[in-house]
């Protein structure tokens, strides 16, 4: 009786240790299926179709991993829908996917623009690896090298993780080439049905395009842009048309014309939106007529933007006609508290209203270390804090800075 309760309980144990379906491979020679998912190798040549194949025959039988190997891949573009798991190198270093020159149809610029690797909707880690693009466009010339977004305008939910990937890009241009996009499909987005969920971007490096990561999440969605490494680009990070709860912390953002970029851009733009910018180098260098380390901004709608800069350092480099380490406009509920501001700016910080009725309010400027020498200069001498007359209710506290003070009703203690 024994034995036969021992064999049964040894079935038991093996039936339990097995795969509920045995997945297939259909993907070719160049490809192994483990438990987990697809191992790929580099072929010496195109990739593209291997690639495609694994991606869609991972979310179509549910498996949760696609990994390259060490080794060079080549493709001409990539899109998938409804993954839920890993898409993956062996190592940062020693994986690196290629994009192909002259494969892709681009826009004029960023809109619209070609997206090269594209993932709607699911669950999608991309990590390990780096993504290199030289010259991609057949025409045109705005392209993103990745994008996350939403499935449809009914299925608008997806949560995407960028995490130790390293973009290479040709060099910053005006012409429109972004590293990574999250945003909502044109056609969700006027209507009031665009993207939902979160994007982290962790422990990554960016370098070489117009445009490092732009993000324009809805419902209250969840952006962390914590511990990378983004240079050599003309705007770092920009949020436009947003109603999420971003938090940019730890960064490393040198050699650009502009760090952080939040605004309102569309008629459509949700009416609130969150921002947290804490403990980043920012190392702005001359370029345009207007150039900053931080603004947030409303520009065509009138949002509720409440904004936090706290214990950053703002690198500046002096352009007569513009530079800001802090810009805040339009936008009301903000604290800017504990920043060294060094080199040379046009003003530290400025505090306008824009063109709205309602002037810009209840911000508070204290603690920070105003070291900068400013080349904007009134009878008072050189300005570190610029309140213009589009400003009320405005507390500055004492933090040795000369502040010049336009508008109504504003503490200067």
């Amino acid at each position: 009786m024994k034995t036969i309760k021992l064999a049964l309980l040894t079935i038991v144990l093996a039936l339990a240790h097995q795969p509920a379906f045995a997945a297939t491979n259909e993907c070719g020679a160049n490809t192994e299926l483990g438990d987990a998912g697809y191992l790929i190798s580099a072929s010496g040549g195109d990739d593209t179709e291997t690639i495609q194949c694994a991606l869609d025959s991972a979310a179509s039988q549910g498996l949760g991993s696609v990994r390259l190997d060490i080794g060079e891949f080549r493709v001409t573009g990539l899109e998938t829908s409804g993954f839920v798991g890993i898409f993956e190198g062996t190592t940062r270093a020693g994986s690196a996917l290629i994009i192909e020159n002259e494969s892709a149809e681009c826009g004029d610029d960023f809109v619209p623009a070609a997206s090269l690797i594209v993932f709607e909707g699911g669950t999608v880690t991309v990590r390990y690896m780096s993504i290199e693009v030289d010259a991609p466009c057949s025409s045109g010339v705005g392209y993103n090298v990745l994008e996350f977004t939403q499935a449809s305008c009914e299925v608008r939910t997806h949560f995407a993780n960028v995490d130790r990937v390293d973009f290479r890009g040709a060099a910053p241009s005006d012409g429109g080439s972004r590293a990574i996009k999250i945003f909502g499909k044109a056609e969700c987005l006027a209507s009031g049905e665009g993207p939902l969920g979160t994007f982290k971007l962790n422990r990554s490096t960016i370098n070489g395009f117009s445009e490092g990561v732009r993000t324009g999440m809805l419902g209250g969605g969840q952006v962390d842009i914590n511990f990378n490494e983004i240079t050599n680009v003309l705007d770092a990070i920009t949020i436009f048309d947003a109603n999420q709860n971003t938090t940019i912390t730890g960064n490393d953002i040198s050699s650009v014309q502009n760090g952080v970029w939040v605004a309102t851009a569309n008629d459509w733009a949700p009416g609130q939106n969150r921002t947290v910018v804490h403990n980043n180098n920012f190392e702005t260098l001359p370029g345009g007529t207007y150039y900053y380390g931080v603004d947030l901004s409303n520009y065509t709608t009138r949002a509720s933007h409440s904004g936090v800069v706290t214990n950053n350092t703002f690198n500046m480099t002096d352009k007569a006609d513009g530079t800001f380490g802090v810009f805040l406009g339009g936008v009301d509920g903000a604290l800017v508290s504990g920043n060294i501001f060094n080199g040379t700016a046009l003003v530290g910080m400025v505090l306008d209203g824009l063109s709205y009725e309602q002037p810009i309010q209840d911000v508070a400027i204290i603690g920070n270390n105003f070291s900068q020498t400013s080349s904007y200069e009134e009878d008072a001498g050189e300005i570190d804090i610029f309140l213009s007359e589009t400003t009320e209710r405005i507390i500055v506290g004492p933090q040795s800075a000369t502040t010049s003070d336009n508008g109504l009703n504003n503490e200067i203690l």
